[in-house]
């Protein structure tokens, strides 16, 4: 009877613990919300009072802006101004573009740019992916913002099969660098890829130019294209102005982002992942 009672008590503390520790996190998640909007509702009165060209243009909240304000507190809040990134100051009176925000993050300075870009590839979406072979332990995964026109693009896909060997999964984010036309040669091959059956690996055939068994669809209006505008509009809030940019995660927690074109090997390396030798190295002399 004893040990029922202590278990009855036991499972009532727990059971009390993880009640309150949840009404902590709604009502952390809640102030979080306010202080977010407070922000916004500050910078929207600093804009009316802007010069008309400025006071014309809407402000909106980032899509992660209260994940950053739950990591990094409230002194900065990341909106979107005129089809670019900005922080806003607590009291809405200025925009900082984030490349030039340096903060103090745990023991060292850190630039507000590149904790917003690991933020927001660490989101979760629904990108086309080429799946790691049978048997392969994940170690990370590469995020290609990319064009099937770009030939430095080619050249990631040129380099796929050592990704995935090794354990890194690889993630494309459509981005045609002549722009959302749909009647441009870039959209039409995401086209035909995103709306594919296997995006990933279509988009990755298109890219080695081995893509002629996929059609770009009839209706340019059909809901499988939506992720190129999704893409698009993803790589334009991060800066992207070309392409390839790559970003890589392991399974550490260890990112790297860069514009343009990383071999692999280099790129396996800045995450932390070792490259396995397939033989060919060593009579190559690599």
């Amino acid at each position: 009877m004893k040990n029922k009672l202590t278990k009855l008590m036991v499972t009532s503390v727990v059971s009390v613990a993880l009640t309150m520790a949840s009404q902590a996190q709604a009502e952390s998640t809640t102030e979080v919300s306010s202080k977010v909007d407070d922000v916004m509702a500050k910078l929207v009165a600093t804009l009316k009072g802007s010069t008309p060209s400025i006071a014309q243009i809407q402000p909106t909240l980032s899509p992660i802006a209260q994940a950053y304000v739950e990591k990094m507190g409230d002194d900065y809040i990341p909106i979107m101004f005129g089809g670019r990134r900005f922080l806003a100051d607590s009291e809405g009176k200025t925009l900082t573009e984030p490349n030039s925000l340096y903060i103090i993050n745990g023991d060292g300075v850190v630039r507000a740019g590149d904790i917003l870009v690991d933020m927001d590839f660490q989101s979760p979406r629904d990108w086309p992916t080429l799946e790691l072979p049978p048997g392969v332990v994940k170690q990370g995964d590469l995020y290609v913002v990319s064009d099937p026109t770009c030939g430095y693009c080619n050249k990631v896909d040129d380099e796929a099969f050592t990704y995935l060997e090794n354990g890194i999964q690889v993630h494309y984010i459509p981005w045609p660098r002549s722009g959302l036309s749909t009647n441009a040669p870039a959209y039409q091959k995401w086209a035909a890829a995103v709306c594919s059956e296997n995006p990933g690996l279509a988009y990755h055939e298109i890219s080695l130019g081995k893509g002629d068994k996929y059609e770009v669809p009839l209706d340019m209006n059909s809901a499988c294209l939506d992720i190129i505008k999704e893409g698009y509009n993803f790589g334009l809030s991060i800066g992207v102005s070309g392409t390839p940019f790559m970003y890589g995660l392991s399974t550490d927690g260890t990112s790297f982002a860069q514009p343009g074109y990383v071999p692999v090997k280099d790129f396996a390396a800045k995450i932390g992942v070792t490259l396995k030798s397939n033989g060919l190295d060593a009579i190559m002399g690599k």
